[in-house]
């Protein structure tokens, strides 16, 4: 047992970043709810911003006649085929948003950054550090995150390609708008990446590892982490099992840099990589402006649905396992 518990204590180090005290009389589940408090809190500017957009966009290029969903017995099949129809139709008119339209959501994801930084140092009275926001070598950081981002989601797609569940179609004609496109979405993605970095690995894993082991906190962050993507369209089984292990994958990755830096650019690159240069859909979202295009055979999910997503994963967690932590914090 002691052996077991110096190889935990090896792979899911203690780093500086939770040094600061815990809260008094918070209990794991009041850390939960209270992050799942701040993520709705940044959906009301979110939604004052997007609904707009999005109904009028629904009400001048969507017919419901065609896609609206037919009540046909009050039986629970009957119900459950309602709902059914309910969510593809969702998932119909999600997938014919302009993308623009999706643009302007990732810039949103601002709002969660912001609240949960007000939060965290305005009213728990921490510091940005406790979050893993650190001045020192964060270009640094950033730009070693965006490779192993890069690297880690091509080596995913590749597996996806030999195990069948990947096709590349084509090269995207590199047109003006195309490319402009492709940066905005970058710099879109540097914004919707640092935001779910932040709330699930900079807030909820440190309030958790003050308390509890840090395994615990990296196993109930990284399960948060993958209930926010609960409700995408597509969503299947191997996508629930790739989001969790994506959750361990980037605390791990945080844990032994010390800094959040290098995980909300793996977040951001991995988006961009997969969205943007391979032209498969992100989190089962629609398919926007890319370099090339692949097709996902086996999941609507996209490539994050795929069991060669999960054997990328599974080499990520066990190289992130067998790295030096940082000794020293240099904030």
């Amino acid at each position: 047992m002691k052996e077991e518990n110096k190889f935990i204590k090896r792979v899911f180090p203690r780093p500086a970043l939770l040094n600061e005290p815990p809260k008094k009389g918070r209990i794991w589940i009041l850390d939960i709810l209270i992050a799942y408090l701040l993520f709705t809190i940044a959906e009301i500017p979110i939604s004052i911003i997007i609904m707009p957009v999005m109904s009028s966009y629904i009400l001048n290029n969507i017919d419901f006649r065609v896609i609206a969903p037919k009540f046909d017995s009050v039986t629970i099949r009957g119900i459950i085929d309602y709902f059914k129809q309910m969510f593809d139709c969702v998932s119909r008119i999600m997938e014919s948003f302009p993308a623009w339209i999706w643009l302007l959501m990732l810039f949103t994801f601002a709002f969660i950054t912001l609240i949960v930084i007000i939060f965290r140092v305005k009213i728990e009275k921490g510091t940005l550090y406790s979050l893993g926001i650190k001045k020192k070598g964060a270009v640094k950081s950033y730009a070693l995150g965006m490779l192993i981002g890069f690297a880690v989601l091509s080596l995913a797609v590749l597996f996806s390609m030999l195990t069948g569940e990947l096709k590349f179609a084509e090269f995207c004609a590199p047109t003006v708008s195309n490319t402009v496109y492709i940066i905005l979405f970058l710099l879109g993605y540097f914004v919707q990446g640092m935001a779910e970095e932040v709330l699930c690995r900079g807030f909820l894993m440190t309030a958790l590892s003050r308390r509890y082991s840090v395994l615990t906190a990296v196993l109930v962050n990284s399960a948060f982490f993958m209930m926010m993507h609960a409700l995408n369209p597509g969503i299947n089984l191997i996508a629930f099992f790739d989001l969790f292990l994506y959750g361990v994958f980037a605390s791990l990755i945080m844990i032994k840099t010390d800094n959040i830096w290098v995980v909300s650019a793996i977040h951001t690159m991995w988006n961009f990589t997969l969205g943007n240069i391979y032209g498969i859909s992100v989190s089962g979202n629609a398919v926007t402006p890319s370099i090339m295009r692949c097709i996902s055979v086996t999941s609507d999910f996209g490539a994050e649905g795929d069991f060669g997503t999960l054997i990328a994963l599974t080499i990520g967690i066990a190289i992130a396992a067998l790295i030096k932590p940082k000794e020293k914090a240099e904030q």
